[in-house]
């Protein structure tokens, strides 16, 4: 066994000579390589986290190992992978001070709502204990696998931008960022795995890498490349990691595909007085109190997603929440807020504020496009308007538009395309018209969703058997040679 690795090596050739020098550039394998960092895991017997216990002194490492009391440290050796982690001088969120135990997590738990409802007031009582269980997940962020998003909606000066504040003070790493580019999101996003608050997100928003940067964060194992520009001229493909909590704050709605990974607050003016300013003393103490919870669950490896733990643990318990939830995008979002829960009173509380979440989310996808168009398919099917199994787009943009005003009318492009995404697939009819082909097992696919249900409710639906075209209604018959005799009879 030898005790060096080779890490490069430089070959020197002559065409008439040959080779002509190899040299080998070795490093011991006991080499310790120096890395600068916030914080993390090493495997499964210690916790390290950037503090800074005095304003005296630049921040330093708080570290606690397994069965060792908790020391504060200017660097930390992971003997395991050979690196020695220096502390990061500068980081855009307020850091801990020093370790302060909470008297249990029930106590916890009511010491931060108590806190945000001092300093926001939001639209519903329940809200506080999910901003509360959520702001206890950030703290576990290893443990999961995927990471609910809160969306913060509505007019201004409504509380948007205090939410992130307050948020911001409690949450792990919680960076307040304004006005943040994606090129610069990448390698923080990747190193520390910050909680991003993002505030007047209606420019970010316009931005597609912006959305496909976030979309790519709500879970663990998405990976983003990037080409780094070398020395020698060359590029390098990098992959990053940009997995994390996040909270969007604004007074447009966020895509569809962000919104379906958000828990959504519709924001309205406080109605009662809360604290002008955030009491930054309280919240340093509350951070403290984190933090040591955050040493003490991290320690006792439970969850999945854990570093030194197997990421399978716990996914028989995530599949069975999705089955309660009847949604698996629900229990992703809800899973580790549920999980945080100190009492079952409190799991229960989550658990119907994800129900009535999904139910929500129903009603409003009834006015969807897809469902719109997926009525109009039926209406025109319940008015014999099939033949040979095809549906003509003409005749679902006639149920569409019925009620629509002239500038809200739909195409059939718009039309074609709805149906593509519902699963209908297209096809041309003798006069080359453009149609859809009925499915039976796809309608029945769509019965079961229960995104479509409220399509279904008026009454069962069910094709008529195929027919052939109508046919062309009889010409009227010619009058006869004594039509003023008939229309003489006919008056009498």
């Amino acid at each position: 066994m030898f005790d060096t690795v080779y890490k490069s090596a430089t070959i020197r050739c002559d065409k008439n000579r040959g080779i002509e020098n190899i040299m080998f550039k070795i490093k011991s394998a006991h080499e310790t390589e120096t890395k600068s960092s916030v914080g993390g895991i090493l495997d499964s017997y210690g916790v390290f986290e950037l503090c800074c216990p005095t304003t005296l002194q630049p921040p330093c490492f708080a570290l606690k190992v397994n069965n060792k009391p908790l020391v504060y440290v200017k660097d930390v050796e992971h003997k395991n992978a050979k690196v020695l982690y220096k502390p990061v001088k500068i980081v855009p969120w307020n850091l801990p001070t020093e370790l302060e135990k909470a008297e249990n997590e029930q106590a916890l738990w009511k010491e931060i709502r108590d806190c945000i409802w001092e300093h926001a007031d939001l639209p519903n009582e329940n809200d506080y204990d999910i901003l509360v269980a959520w702001v206890l997940a950030t703290w576990l962020q290893e443990k999961w696998q995927s990471f609910p998003f809160l969306n913060f909606f509505g007019n201004m000066e409504c509380g948007k931008s205090r939410c992130n504040e307050v948020l911001g003070k409690l949450a792990f790493r919680g960076w307040n960022a304004t006005f943040v580019s994606p090129a610069s999101l990448y390698r923080v996003c990747d190193q520390w795995h910050p909680t991003l608050l993002l505030d007047e997100t209606e420019p970010m928003l316009k931005n597609p890498e912006m959305i496909a940067l976030l979309n790519a964060s709500y879970r663990k194992g998405s990976t983003v490349p990037r080409q780094t520009p070398q020395e020698d001229g060359s590029f390098k493909t990098e992959f990053f990691e940009l997995h994390g909590f996040r909270v969007l704050s604004g007074t447009k709605e966020l895509p569809q595909t962000l919104r379906s990974r958000s828990i959504v607050f519709h924001m309205r003016r406080a109605v009662r007085r809360v604290k002008m300013f955030i009491d930054e003393q309280r919240c340093t103490t509350i951070r403290n109190k984190l933090l040591a919870y955050r040493f003490d669950k991290m320690l006792q490896l439970e969850g999945e997603g854990c570093e030194g733990a197997n990421p399978k643990v716990g996914l028989g318990e995530l599949e069975g929440f999705a089955e309660q939830l009847g949604s698996g995008r629900l229990a992703e979002i809800f899973y580790c807020l549920w999980k945080v829960a100190p009492t079952q009173e409190l799991k229960v509380k989550i658990i119907e504020y994800a129900k009535n979440l999904d139910k929500e989310r129903s009603e409003e996808l009834a006015s969807s496009d897809d469902s719109l168009c997926l009525t109009a398919i039926l209406r025109a099917i319940n008015q014999g308007k099939m033949a040979h199994g095809l549906i003509l787009l003409n005749d679902i943009a006639e149920e569409v538009n019925r009620n629509q005003s002239y500038n809200e009318q739909w195409t059939n492009r718009k039309i074609g395309s709805l149906c593509a995404r519902l699963g209908f697939k297209k096809q041309s009819n003798r006069q080359k018209l453009t149609c859809i082909k009925w499915d039976e097992k796809l309608i029945e696919a769509l019965k079961k969703d229960p995104r479509y249900a409220i399509c279904f409710q008026a009454e069962e639906q069910a094709p008529p058997t195929p027919q052939t075209s109508p046919s062309p209604p009889s010409p009227p018959a010619s009058p006869s040679s004594d039509w003023l005799q008939d229309s003489k009879e006919i008056q009498t």
